[in-house]
Parts: structure tokens; sequence; C-alpha cells
């Protein structure tokens, strides 16, 4: 569901007057191209909008579909009469010729043919609209344009919608809004009216105000706020468990039972679900109270827990129609959160991926160590549904599947090419060191790979750590995969350790060491080996004590990796 459109489920006026903006002129222009003229279709369409904003606050979702307003406007066009000779509706005769024909035809036949050539209704919405099987929605349009009958129609029909939607709007948007304001009824019932007796106006006018006495008085009673309060809570609790729904779906996974030991989803789904239960339990609190709960300040409470429930790829959204790449605080807060969404959400998927172990290390998929992946997702159809359904919510989420030779057959990376772009271009350019390590972009930050690539992607931190700060969140993960990097170029912690028995450092390490810091660049790996060597060579490679080779190379690289985050190496 659409941010506006929750704001609208909840009463926000001003959010309604938002999506009205945004429907009112095509749906003008529909109940002129259904004949009527431009002053009573922009008092239809006043109408349209008047019925439904006298029930905001008790709205459904249904009624927020363009396809409930294209009904409404058929609705109140009934008995209309259509409107005399349209000669001067467009400035060119052939529209006017043409707005002529199609109005002309039978109702049955015209509607379908308005929506299918105005406003791009495929078949299958035309028969949702007006309850009607395909088959018939097809051919009432084929009758149309056999009736109509005219040489270049799909050119003409282009001019004309042209000019159509070069009309003025003939509804004033104030009469939506005003409470008071009574519906104009249609044209020939104000003909008949205007022969009564002036007697009977007055008295008409002094019932209206009694009416409208009547009705403040009793949207001001103490019964009927509690009870719009009360609806206002079950539609709270409607539209929450709407927004997991979605969002669990789209994920493709199962909503968890509190406390089922997933990480992931009980900060995802059950914290917020426990945190809405208190919000909850405060407005039925505030109801028992004051006999009203505020809704401006429940309503605003309410979009902050949703805003938490977001996932990556609304973040992705939010981000592409609002870039920071001016605002570093901004950029890094983002980051944060996308960081932990990512990590919750690959738990989870290789939870699944586990499950379906048996599948994914079948001897036709799995050759040599690593999955076929072409192959894996052309059978996709064949696994399991929640095998399935995890592997296309991946896909929604900007995870793909990759694997590594003898490690992990399978698994979820985050960032695909479009992700990397986005975050690239839309964020402070300080993080692009942050968006490497969080999408696994290999070319750049490879934790894995052969030693020259390792070396260069130590290289590349290094440039990077300037940019960085220690009050980034995200400075400790990028640490984490630096000191890696590092230990696995070394071979430190090693299976078998780099010691003999008597504390010397094995031949093999000296080798791997002095190779190292021979090494012509003069980034901090190299800087440390060339250290360590020359004082193990002092101790003709000896050791005092256990672990004093891995302790000094702890404090040596935590200690560069400190100067270079100041810009000194």
């Amino acid at each position: 569901m659409k941010v506006l459109e929750k704001r609208i489920l909840l009463g926000d006026q001003e959010a309604f007057k938002e999506w009205v903006d945004m429907h009112i002129r095509k749906l003008e222009r529909f109940a002129i191209q259904c004949g009527i003229s431009p002053k009573e279709a922009g008092k239809v369409t006043e109408t349209v909008f008047r019925d439904i904003f006298r029930r905001l606050g008790e709205m459904t979702q249904e009624q927020l579909e363009e396809r409930y307003l294209l009904k409404s406007v058929l609705h109140e066009l009934n008995g209309l009469t259509l409107a005399d000779s349209p000669e001067g509706l467009f400035p060119f005769e052939e529209d006017n010729e043409l707005h002529r024909k199609i109005i002309s035809l039978p109702h049955e036949v015209k509607v379908p043919f308005i929506f299918a050539q105005f406003h791009h209704k495929s078949i299958s919405e035309i028969a949702a609209i007006l309850d009607q099987t395909e088959q018939q929605a097809a051919h009432s349009i084929e009758e149309a344009l056999m009736t109509i009958d005219e040489s270049n129609l799909e050119k003409k029909l282009e001019f004309l919608n042209t000019s159509y939607e070069r009309l003025m709007p003939a509804y004033e948007k104030s009469n939506i809004f005003n409470q008071d304001h009574q519906d104009t009824p249609p044209v020939q019932e104000e003909r008949a009216k205007a022969v009564k007796r002036k007697p009977f106006i007055l008295w008409s006018v002094g019932g209206v105000i009694l009416i409208v006495l009547l009705f403040i008085s009793v949207i001001r009673s103490d019964a009927y706020q509690r009870s719009s309060s009360e609806k206002f809570i079950e539609n709270l609790k409607t539209s929450f468990q709407q927004e997991l729904d979605e969002r669990f779906a789209l994920i493709g996974l199962i909503q968890p039972e509190e406390n089922d030991g997933y990480r992931f989803l009980e900060i995802y789904a059950n914290e917020p679900k426990k945190a809405f239960h208190r919000f909850i339990v405060k407005l039925e609190k505030q109801i028992e109270k004051d006999g009203e709960i505020d809704r401006e300040a429940a309503t605003h409470t309410y979009e902050t827990l949703i805003h938490q429930l977001r996932l990556p790829s609304e973040m992705m959204e939010d981000l592409l129609d609002n870039p920071k790449t001016e605002n570093r605080e901004e950029s890094i807060r983002f980051l944060d959160e996308l960081y932990m969404k990512i990590n919750y959400l690959m738990t989870f998927y290789i939870e699944v991926l586990a499950i379906n172990e048996e599948v994914i290390w079948s001897s036709e998929l799995n050759e040599d160590g690593i999955v076929d992946l072409d192959r894996f997702l052309a059978k996709e159809s064949n696994y399991p549904t929640e095998l399935q359904k995890a592997i296309d919510g991946m896909a929604t989420q900007s995870f793909y599947l990759t694997g590594l030779k003898d490690v992990a057959p399978l698994f979820p990376q985050y960032g695909t090419p479009e992700a990397l772009e986005v975050l690239q271009q839309k964020l402070h350019p300080d993080m692009k060191i942050y968006v490497y390590m969080l999408t696994g972009e290999s070319e750049r930050v490879s934790y894995s790979g052969t030693f020259e690539e390792k070396m260069d992607a130590l290289s590349y931190i290094e440039q990077e750590l300037p940019k960085t700060k220690k009050s980034d969140e995200l400075h400790q993960s990028l640490d984490s995969g630096y000191m890696w990097l590092f230990y696995s170029i070394t071979g430190v912690y090693e299976q078998g350790g780099i010691y003999d028995q008597h504390l010397s450092i094995k031949p093999e390490f000296r080798e791997r060491w002095q190779r190292i810091a021979s090494r012509d660049e003069n980034n901090i790996v190299v800087q440390i080996m060339r250290e360590l060597v020359k004082e193990l060579e002092e101790q003709n490679w000896m050791a005092e004590m256990e672990y004093e080779v891995e302790k000094n190379l702890s404090v040596k690289l935590d200690t560069k990796i400190k100067e270079a985050r100041k810009g000194n190496k």
C-alpha cells in the first residue's frame, strides 16, 4: 500500500486532497467522453469525490482504486441527458464530428470503447469495471469500431484525445470539501424546481439550517466521538496487518509466530508488533479517559511504526526520490539501516537454502563444488513452494544467487548492478567504500580470490579510509573486513599455526612474510611486514612466548588503521 493511501485510510484530509488532484481531471474527461456537457461533468466529479470525502476515516482500500471511481462516475451518469449538439466543444470540426459519433453509440458499446481508446484499459480491466465477461467487452469494442467506420481512425482518435486533454476543467474543487454543499440535481430537474413558490424556498432554507445544527450536535456528542475513535483504531489494526502481509509476500518468507528463534524475523516482525500493540493499548486508554483520541498524533506515531518496517526495496525507492549526495550524516544513517536489514534478510534466505540442501546438492546441479546457476534457476518451478517464493523474494530486494567453490555452493549476495548504481549515485561520495563492502563488489573489495586480488582490495580500502569516521557505525565492519584480508594474506591464523614446537617461525611463513615485505608498494600490510621481519630477524625468528607475534601484529594493525583514517599512514 502506498504512503498516500495509508494516510487517506487514516482520515488525513491533506492526503485526500492530493489524491483528488491525481484523479479528478481524468474522471471529468471520462464524463464528457460519455456525452454530457463540461458543466455537468464538473458537477458529476464533484459529487463522486464529495461522497467519498464524507466517509473519510471509514473508507476501504477498494474505494481508493480507480475502478471504484470510474464505477461511481457511471452511477452518477445514470438518468443524465446527453449534451445538446456540442458544436463549440472543440476548435476543430473533425474532433467535434468524431465526438458526436462516439457519444451517439449505445451505452453498452460506448463505455468499453472509451475505456480502451482514451484510458488505455485492457480487456480484463474493462470487464472488471463493468462486471462483464472479457468476451462481452471485446465484442463491444469491435462493434464500436465498425459503427464509427472512419478512415485513419487511429490517428483521428489520437487528435481527439489531445483535444479532450486541452479542455479547461469545469469542476470547483472547493465544492468537494464544503460539507454544507447540496448536490446539484440534473439540468432537467433544475427547470422544474424553478417554478416552485417562494414560501417553500424560505421553509427549505430553515429546514437545512435545522438539519445542519442537528448534524453538528451529533458529531460533537461523546457517543459519536467514542464510536469514531474506536473505528479509527480498528482501521489502524487492519492497516498494520496489511502492511506486514504485503511485505512478507514481497520478500517471499513466511510470517513467523512469536519467539520462533529467528532473530531477523523477531526484530523485523514481532518487535514492531509488540510496539504496535502497546500503541493501541495507549489509544484505548486515551478513549477511556477522554472519550476520544488525538488522531493527528496517533497517525504520526503509526507512520513512524510503519517506517520501521520498510524493506531494502522501499529504501531504494525513497533514495531515488530523495538523494543524499550532499548530506553525509543522512547517508550513513541510511546505510546503517540498510546494512542491518540486508544482514537479517540474508540470514533467513540462507536458512531457506539450507532447508532445501538436497535440491541444491543434487548431482545434476552441483558440478565441481559449485551450483550451475543457470540450470538451477531454469528448474525453479520444480522446487518446493517455500524455496520458489524465497528465490523470487530475493530478486525484489536486489539479492542474487552466487557461489564459492567448495565453500558455499549457493548463497544469496546483496547488490545487483542496478542497486549498486543507485547507491553510488544517490549517496554522499564518502559512502562508496561502505557501498562496496555491503554489495561485495568483487572488483573493488574482494574478500575471496587470489593473493594479488586481496592485495588490491587492501590497497583500495586504505585509499578510502581517510573518508571514513570512527563515529560511523559501519566503520567496525569495514575494519573487520580489512583485518580479515590482512590475516588471510599473511596466513597468521591458518590451521597448524605459525610456530614449530620450539616457538620458532615455520620456514613457509618466513618466506611469505619476506616476500610481502620486499614488495614495491608502501601500503599497510607491506609496512607492517617490514617491521615484523626486521624484529624477527633480530630474534633469529624465535618468539619468546606463544601468541607473541599475533598480539604484536594486532597492535600494529590497529594503530596503522587509525593513522590511515586520519590521513596519516
